[in-house]
């Protein structure tokens, strides 16, 4: 599941076509030591007064929003990376668009945590006995279709064989953390979308010859855990 930023003509938006305005080059990258496993848990083990994570009632509810969560996967193996998914082209919406697993939440659903796991096992084939949930990052508003999203933050087990819905999802795929917690890969560019000029964040990750557009409420959860693993020491200007 993914929701963007978009043009006044939602249909024929092409976010690679928006010129840059800003990269975050001057901001600091995120060293190996802050991204190893022990160093990950300490950190979410302080919840730093973010919402119960276990109760989609305690925290979430926006009357106005359409509740969802993704699965922000950790594999940390010889080159540390998070997982994304590429949306199926055959979708109506976002097609081919680069997403954490992740969906709406539905009437069974107890917790974000549940909608998220739920969701990743559809999508990709990923046993819940195979995420290790940590906590949550704050919820991400989109601007056009009203979804909250609720990012929880898990670390994925290393053996994971993933088993694509290919109606869903065309491919799943891995990018290092050593690039994405790297700003000078922070691209900002500016659309307007209904007479307001809107500042929205990509990280084009490049892979054999293709490049993976990450973009939308998906770069800007990867920005927030950039930031919420952040040492102390380390000053973050806003973008």
């Amino acid at each position: 599941m993914n929701a963007n930023h978009s043009n006044a003509t939602i249909a024929h938006f092409r976010a690679e076509d928006t010129p840059v305005v800003q990269i975050d080059a001057h901001l600091p990258k995120l060293e190996p030591p802050f991204y190893q496993e022990e160093y990950i848990k300490t950190v979410f083990t302080n919840p730093r007064g973010y919402v119960d994570w276990n109760d989609w009632n305690n925290g979430h509810l926006d009357a106005n929003a359409i509740q969802s969560s993704v699965l922000v996967g950790f594999v940390l193996a010889d080159s540390p990376s998070l997982i994304f998914i590429q949306r199926s082209t055959k979708l109506r919406n976002h097609a081919g668009q680069i997403a954490f697993p992740g969906g709406k939440r539905e009437s069974g659903d107890s917790s974000p945590v549940q909608t998220a796991s739920r969701e990743a096992y559809e999508e990709i084939g990923l046993p819940v006995e195979k995420i290790n949930i940590l906590g949550v990052l704050p919820d991400y508003r989109t601007v056009i279709a009203p979804f909250c999203i609720t990012p929880v933050v898990a670390i994925i087990e290393r053996n994971f064989l993933p088993f694509l819905d290919g109606f869903e999802v065309d491919e799943v795929f891995q990018v290092p953390l050593a690039f994405l917690f790297d700003p000078s890969n922070h691209h900002w560019h500016i659309s307007e979308y209904q007479g307001i000029a809107r500042k929205w964040l990509a990280i084009p990750y490049q892979e054999n010859h293709k490049t993976r557009f990450i973009w939308g409420a998906t770069a800007h959860i990867v920005r927030q855990l950039y930031e919420r693993l952040l040492p102390p020491s380390c000053t973050l200007e806003s973008s």
